[in-house]
């Protein structure tokens, strides 16, 4: 899904038929209607009912809404442009838009227009499969997540097929995942990280030559992070425990001196910075909440400071190396979700049950049945 979450560059405008994206973004800000229009759904299955509220219009909501149109678009050879006028009209490209006829989603379905597009199912998928395979870009990503090209009854109990986002990622959980990080870190700082570690991802899966790393659901895992030999010293740890031993290792103490261990840590940071990208979101969170500086790292400049004995002159010489300080707490998530799991331990050692004072979702990005 990381394809669609990403924000694509804009399609050269040399070609009349690509449309940017901020023509998107306009008309998802410009419609706006009655609760009675915007539904809720519990799950991907069942009747909406109506009430909800116009999603905001986020930058995640946006990239998901244009890449999705923009490659469906392309794959099946249409003309954005031509169905924008009428997506204005429709739902304003608002998913849980819902009309008064039962008529829902993005494409404002009615029972009748989903039978006939039932009846052409299998052509539709087979000339998106076949262009696949010939090399179509847009096709090969929308083949690539199968969940998006799903047939759904044309009953009015099952509505919320075309409502409901895609059961893959809960993006309700993913904003809140977000917005817990923005509350340690400021919410820009959060959502800028969350992008950044998409964007590089899905960059270096476009390199030549690359063993492919796809983003899973365990690279969102905060509450069982994997344990690993710790590279630096041979311990085993977890990874989320390696990487804050690495990013605090340049907090060094005026009066203190660091031991060899703690100097390989300093100089292994820029790559494991550099690098962060391929490790699971917990690790990159600690790995870039910081302003990292590479002067103060060289160990020269180090030792220059550690020589001086006079703690004035000490302060004068390390003043002339730009400060490393983290944004925040390393791994505030990480600390979340081991209080729940202490929770979660304390209530069912009590033989009571876990859940009673947590939620089974909580930090997860894909719903837990």
């Amino acid at each position: 899904m990381a394809d669609f979450l990403i924000e694509r560059d804009d399609p050269p405008e040399t070609n009349e038929r690509n449309m940017p994206r901020r023509c998107v973004t306009h008309v998802m800000n410009k419609f706006n209607l009655s609760s009675f229009f915007f539904a809720r759904c519990a799950g991907p299955t069942g009747s909406p009912s109506r009430g909800g509220m116009k999603p905001c219009i986020s930058k995640i909501l946006v990239n998901y809404t244009y890449n999705a149109l923009m490659d469906v678009a392309d794959c099946m050879n249409i003309n954005p442009k031509s169905l924008l006028p009428k997506l204005s009209n429709e739902s304003g490209l608002i998913i849980n838009t819902f009309g008064s006829g039962m008529d829902a989603g993005v494409g404002q379905l009615t029972g009748d227009a989903i039978e006939e597009v039932n009846k052409y199912f299998d052509g539709y998928l087979r000339e998106i499969r076949a262009a696949a395979t010939a090399g179509k870009v847009s096709c090969q990503r929308i083949v690539k997540n199968p969940k998006l090209i799903t047939l759904v009854a044309a009953g009015s109990g099952s509505r919320c097929g075309l409502i409901a986002p895609v059961e893959k990622i809960n993006f309700n959980r993913v904003v809140e995942m977000v917005n817990l990080v923005g509350y340690n870190a400021g919410p820009p700082t959060a959502f800028k990280m969350f992008m950044d570690y998409l964007n590089r991802r899905v960059a270096y899966n476009k390199l030549p030559n690359v063993k492919r790393r796809l983003l899973t659901e365990v690279d969102f895992d905060f509450h069982n992070p994997k344990k690993q030999k710790d590279d630096i010293d041979g311990v085993e740890r977890t990874v989320v425990e390696i990487a804050r031993l690495n990013v605090n290792a340049p907090m060094i103490k005026k009066e203190e001196k660091p031991n060899k261990t703690r100097l390989d840590r300093i100089r292994a940071l820029p790559e494991k910075i550099r690098t962060s990208h391929l490790l699971t979101f917990p690790e990159f969170l600690i790995y870039r909440q910081n302003n990292f500086d590479a002067s103060i790292l060289n160990p020269t400049n180090l030792g220059r400071v550690n020589d001086v004995k006079n703690p004035e002159e000490k302060e004068k010489e390390r003043g002339k190396y730009p400060s490393f300080k983290t944004l925040a707490a390393p791994g505030y998530l990480n600390f979340l979700a081991a209080k729940d799991n202490a929770i979660r331990t304390t209530f069912e050692t009590a033989g009571q049950s876990q859940w009673l004072c947590s939620d089974k979702n909580f930090l997860k990005i894909k719903p837990v049945k």
